[in-house]
């Protein structure tokens, strides 16, 4: 993700130059689909985290406008990948910017045990799983689309790079120097994406006859620009009454055993699914058994631990 530094300089120079990125997207792709009859059937665990979270969640904007990673193809490819390398696992910890390809189905885990999936706010082709407290979506139509004149990084010197290297000079030593704006406000689930993805995953764990838990979750941040801020100064709720907020919003899914009822874990706050999403849970729980729901609060932190406790270690 483009980090939020102040100075268009250090904006410059960090870009993530979104060609490479998407073309490495769909390579990894490609490369599961063609080694998928020759996994080492020693492999039956992993761990693939595809960023490293900022502990203060200060490094992004979400009122930007980002690229379409998907096209041209129609599907994801990283998230068909993923889905092909669950099926030779019996543990997978994943973070990554998904779709929810990655639990198309007919999904066949069978020997998959414990699945832990943290997902990115942002969706690979360009929009968002949340929107603001006020429905607020910058750019809601998706991602722009990635050019070879525009989105590759430069093989030569350039009138661009030379420019921002003295604006740079002038720059180093600031106050701004380094001093990042965040705008990260996206706390309410956009229906229209999220269902998409809490529906796919609920039908892929019926794919899953090993399973004793997965999980389904993002992390969540309130620190909105100064502007955004001002304009919620007269709210008096968490987090939106405080200067930073960052909490873990997700569901959980713990078979039965021997008969008992399944256990199905919310961590959503106020918000509710809607009944045809719950009723997709419920649905796991077979005939002679059912699933019991509960509800988990809101654990608002200003800082994300670095160790996460829930990972597979």
């Amino acid at each position: 993700m483009p980090v939020a530094f102040r100075l268009r300089t250090l904006r410059h120079f960090t870009r993530p130059w979104e060609g490479p990125w998407r073309d490495e997207r769909h390579e990894f792709g490609r490369a599961v689909q063609e080694l998928h009859e020759h996994m080492p059937t020693s492999l039956s665990a992993a761990r693939l985290w595809f960023w490293k979270p900022s502990g203060f969640y200060d490094d992004e904007d979400q009122s930007i406008e980002m690229p379409d990673l998907v096209r041209p193809d129609d599907d994801d490819p990283l998230s068909l990948g993923l889905r092909t390398l669950a099926s030779h696992l019996e543990q997978l910890d994943l973070r990554a910017f998904l779709t929810p390809d990655l639990f198309r189905a007919p999904v066949i885990w069978p020997c998959m045990k414990r699945l832990r999936v943290e997902f990115h706010l942002w969706c690979p082709d360009g929009t968002w799983y949340f929107v603001g407290p006020r429905d607020e979506n910058p750019h809601p139509d998706g991602g722009f689309e990635i050019t070879c004149e525009q989105h590759y990084p430069p093989v030569a010197p350039n009138e661009q790079d030379d420019k921002m290297d003295e604006e740079y000079v002038e720059d180093e030593g600031s106050e701004e120097e380094e001093e990042r704006q965040p705008d990260m406000f996206r706390t309410e689930p956009l229906l229209s994406k999220i269902n998409p993805l809490l529906l796919a995953f609920a039908d892929a764990l019926k794919g899953m006859s090993a399973l004793e838990e997965a999980e389904l979750f993002a992390y969540l941040a309130w620190q909105p620009s100064e502007e955004r801020q001002r304009a919620y100064k007269d709210v008096d709720e968490a987090p939106y009454n405080q200067d930073r907020a960052i909490y873990r919003w997700g569901v959980s899914y713990a078979p039965g055993k021997d008969g008992g009822n399944g256990l199905l874990t919310w961590q959503v706050g106020s918000w509710r699914p809607q009944e045809h999403v719950i009723q997709q849970f419920k649905a796991l729980g077979g005939e002679g058994s059912e699933v019991d729901i509960t509800w988990k609060p809101f654990e608002f932190t200003d800082k994300r631990e670095n160790e996460d406790r829930g990972a597979f270690y």
